[in-house]
This record gives C-alpha cells, structure tokens and sequence, in this order.
C-alpha cells in the first residue's frame, strides 16, 4: 500500500542528495584548481625561461651595436683607403702624361729618344 512520507524524511533525503551533489561538486572544484596549479607552474617556469631569453636578446643587442661600430669604422678607413689609392693612381695618370710630354719634347728638340722600362 501507500507509503506515506514526512516532511522530516523528505528533509533527510533532500539534505542527503544535497550532501552528494556538494561533495562531488567539491571534487571537481578541486580537480580544477590542480590543473589550473599545473597551469600556474607552466606559466611561472616560461616567464623564468622569458626572462632568460630576454637578457640574451640584450646582450646580443649590445654586441650587434658593438658590431654595426667597428663595421662602420672599417668601412671608413677602407674608403679613406680606396680614394687614397685611386688619387695616386690618378696622380700616376698625370705623370705619366707629363713625361710622354717630356720625352716627346726631348725628342723634338734634342733628337734623344728616351725609353722607360724597355718601352719605347
């Protein structure tokens, strides 16, 4: 037949299953936080490996400006290098122009051929 039930068994049962439904609840609560811990370590540990690579990038920052210097200062003094070499050579060009002058001169006038390092 009909079983009738109190308020107070009704209570029980309710508190009961509120009991179970909190308690699992509080499982996975807690399972969340762990991985969100482990989350937190992996983050910690890539900011610590973050930090490392940023002094390196500032150190090789620093040796790049190192560099760009001394390249720069090289490339001045082979510029200083290469316009002093081509004023010689062009200061060759004028002298050599000035004693084919000569000797043509010498020749003219004197009748004297004058020959440059067995070149006639």
């Amino acid at each position: 037949m009909a079983e009738y039930v109190t308020k107070q068994e009704i209570g029980d049962l309710l508190s009961e299953q509120t009991k179970v439904i909190l308690g699992a609840m509080d499982e996975r609560f807690q399972k969340v936080d762990e991985q969100f811990q482990k989350v937190d370590e992996r983050s910690g540990r890539i900011e610590g490996k973050l930090q490392v690579m940023d002094g390196r990038i500032g150190d090789l920052e620093a040796r790049m400006d190192i560099f760009d210097k001394k390249l720069d200062r090289l490339t001045t003094t082979l510029d200083n290098f290469l316009k002093r070499l081509t004023d010689r050579e062009d200061e060759l060009t004028f002298l050599r122009a000035d004693i084919d002058q000569i000797k043509a001169v010498l020749k003219e006038k004197l009748g004297v051929e004058i020959l440059v390092q067995g070149k006639k």
